[in-house]
Order: structure tokens, then sequence, then C-alpha cells
């Protein structure tokens, strides 16, 4: 009798498989990230995980969340990026991602290089900017105020760039009513050396940093590393001579597409 009903329950176990999954380590960032980005806390946090740890993946699970969350409906997620290629990848990821967590139909707005979304008619759901795109839209006064009356949430990538002074008026104008604000970053740092950029930028996200737990490695990437998820490097230097000069934009501004 006993043999029989364990034959049973045996068949009656499924595995469910969740179409838009997250390593285990992914799952930890996430659940830090949205632990700062409760109401009850400061809501600004820094996601630091090396290049091709799954930032764009981690984000996409927070902007569903957010999207998803009490109060919601008729909001946006804003995902903010200096250049097309970015955008375009958020872009990807968020449709994959909403139409796995999602709840209902909302909209994809893209407003970066050729395209152009009159901001003052967004529906909810998400919308891709590019930086320099968003400020040229910004000269329009109040046009900011008005989209963070609407803003559930707000994303940066490439966090690091964020405290160049256009960059950072447009963060915290959308920022404006106690919107949460998630930066994305390989490199919080923008040198060996502690300068006054790093002070900024851990100042704007209230010093709040959420990174990978090593587990007893010496670092998140040694982790990686030893648990396959990212390669051991062989690193080749290359030596390039250059004859071609490359001004500096614009301060906060991206390079032109040409350069």
């Amino acid at each position: 009798m006993s043999a029989k009903v364990s034959a049973v329950s045996e068949q009656e176990i499924q595995t469910v498989r969740p179409a838009y999954p997250l390593y285990p380590y992914q799952r930890q960032v996430l659940g830090d990230v949205l632990h700062f980005l409760d109401p009850s806390q400061d809501r600004r946090v820094v996601a630091h995980l090396p290049t091709g740890a799954g930032k764009t993946r981690i984000a996409c699970h927070v902007a569903s969340a957010l999207l998803n969350g009490t109060n919601a409906e008729g909001r946006l997620v804003i995902w903010l990026a200096s250049t097309e290629e970015l955008c375009e990848q958020a872009a990807e990821g968020l449709t994959e991602a909403w139409s796995c967590l999602g709840n209902r139909d909302i909209h994809l707005h893209r407003h970066w290089g050729t395209n152009c979304q009159n901001l003052y008619e967004l529906r909810e759901g998400f919308l891709v900017a590019g930086l320099s795109k968003l400020w040229e839209t910004s000269q329009t006064p109040g046009i900011l105020r008005h989209v963070a009356d609407k803003t559930a949430g707000v994303i940066f990538d490439e966090a690091h760039q964020a405290v160049a002074s256009t960059y950072r008026f447009i963060t915290e104008q959308l920022v404006t009513y106690h919107s949460p604000l998630l930066g994305l970053t390989a490199t919080p740092g923008r040198s060996l050396r502690i300068g006054q950029e790093d002070y900024d930028l851990a100042d704007m996200f209230y010093e709040n940093k959420v990174t990978i737990d090593p587990q007893g490695h010496s670092s998140p990437v040694t982790y990686l590393i030893r648990h396959g998820y990212l390669a051991e490097p062989t690193f080749i230097p290359v030596a390039v001579e250059l004859e071609t000069s490359v001004s500096e934009p614009k301060k906060g501004l991206d390079y032109a597409t040409d350069v």
C-alpha cells in the first residue's frame, strides 16, 4: 500500500520552469535591489556587476516588478541610456521580460536616435530614452516634471555617467516625486584613486550599492569564473598607433555617431 502511494506521489511532482529565469546570484542581487527600492527605504541604489553577469536581465525584472506594483496602473518605468545600442538592448530585454512577467497590456515607447515621442502623450508602460535625445526634449519648460508625475521608477544604464551635470539634471527631475532610482554599472569607480566624481556618484545614490555575494571567494568575478558563469580570461596586450584625433564631446553628451 505504501509503495503504491509513493509511486502516485512521484507522478504528481512536476517541475515548472520559468520563461524568464535568473541564476541564483542574480536572484540575490534582485532581492537586495528591491529591498532598497521599497517605499520604506531610500529608494535609490546602484547595482554593480561585472560585464556579462546579467545587469540588464536583473533590471528588466526590477522594471517589471515596479510596473506590476500597487498603484502602478497608468504609470511609466523609464530606462535611460547613453547610446542607441544600449537603448535597443533595453527595449528588447523589457519586451521579453514583460511578455513573461507582466500582468496587463502596456506600451513600450522608444525615444532615441530617429525615434521621437511626444512626452505629453505617453501611455502606461516603458519609456526607453537616449540621454542626448531626452536632453534636447527637456528644453521645453516643465516637460520632465510632467513625465515625473507618471513615473513608477527610473533605471539608469551605465550609472557612473549619471553625475554629469546634464544627465544628473534629467535624472533628478524624473524622480522629483520620490520615485525609485536604480543605477547599473560595471565600473562604479572612475579611477584607482577616489576622486570627486566617485563621491558625487555615491551621494546621488545615497551610498547604497548592491553587488554579488562572492560566497567566500576573493571577489564576485572570481565567484562567477569558479562557478562557470564567466570564462577564465586570457589577456593579450595589443599595441596600436592612432593618427585620428578624437575631441571630447560636450559635458554630459555622447560622442557623435561618426566618432
